[in-house]
């Protein structure tokens, strides 16, 4: 979430793990991190600052405020070449509706991968491969 005005959002995954499974505190926290472009989502460069910095209820409750209103009034941005779309209210559902099935193993060319992360391997190195259609 950014401060300006209007607040906006970002859906942002984690390249390996949940980006959660990395945080060391509870939300909200102040963080550091460079937003990248994959297909059709967010991820961050895979180094997050994370600042020390506590804050106390009323900050807190602005803050999860001001998520709310941006949430609704402008949505969250989870792909940087389309607009958002502001988000409605939804169900949570069970955590085991969110497992994913194992990744399937590729080929790495020689490079040493975990067999988990093969086939996202693949996908970074072919779109740095091709990265000079992102610099324009």
């Amino acid at each position: 979430m950014t401060f300006d005005e209007p607040a906006k959002l970002y859906g942002v995954c984690g390249i390996s793990n949940p980006i959660k499974a990395t945080a060391p505190y509870e939300v909200p926290y102040i963080v550091d991190t460079v937003l990248l472009p994959f297909k059709d989502k967010i991820i961050y460069d895979g180094f997050i600052g994370v600042y020390p910095v506590s804050f106390g209820k009323g900050i807190r409750d602005s803050m999860k405020e001001m998520y709310e209103k941006a949430k609704e009034m402008v949505g969250i941005i989870e792909n940087m070449d389309e607009s958002p779309a502001p988000v409605k209210p939804y169900e949570t559902k069970p955590e085991s509706a969110f497992k994913k099935p194992a990744p399937p193993v590729v080929d790495t060319k020689g490079a040493d991968v975990p067999k988990s992360m093969s086939a996202r391997y693949m996908e970074i190195a072919e779109i740095l491969g091709n990265a000079h259609f992102l610099c324009k």
